[in-house]
């Protein structure tokens, strides 16, 4: 993906520019909440690294969390269509989710959501 892609999806997401770092591996830090819900998105548009705010991509279709920030304050990802919270954030605040949505475990999810998938969700580890 070019920089000026990168530049047109950030654009279109509504998201401040000036706030916005890209990494050499086209990953986007932010330095500000983003609220990408109710966008239609049935996966993430770019790859988000880290976000100093909080980040709901809630009431979209997504299926996975591939490319949602490794590091954020609360992440909301309420309504959607996830079957697993693989490519959960390695580090936030506040992990909001509908666990009814969950139908597997990868075993690749952070501690803190394995551990949270085993209480609220036992049979998924049978």
């Amino acid at each position: 993906m070019q920089t000026d892609d990168i530049k047109k999806i950030i654009k279109d997401l509504g998201l401040d520019f000036d706030k916005v770092t890209i990494n050499k591996d086209n990953s986007i830090d932010y330095n500000g909440d983003i609220d990408i819900s109710f966008k239609g998105l049935d996966k993430m548009p770019i790859k988000f690294n880290i976000v100093k705010g909080d980040f709901d991509c809630s009431n979209n279709k997504l299926t996975d969390l591939n490319g949602v920030p490794i590091e954020c304050n609360n992440f909301d990802c309420y309504n959607n269509k996830l079957r697993s919270l693989e490519y959960a954030p390695k580090k936030c605040n506040h992990f909001g989710f509908y666990i009814e949505e969950i139908k597997e475990v990868t075993f690749k999810e952070p501690a803190y959501v394995l551990k949270l998938l085993k209480y609220e969700k036992p049979e998924l580890f049978k």
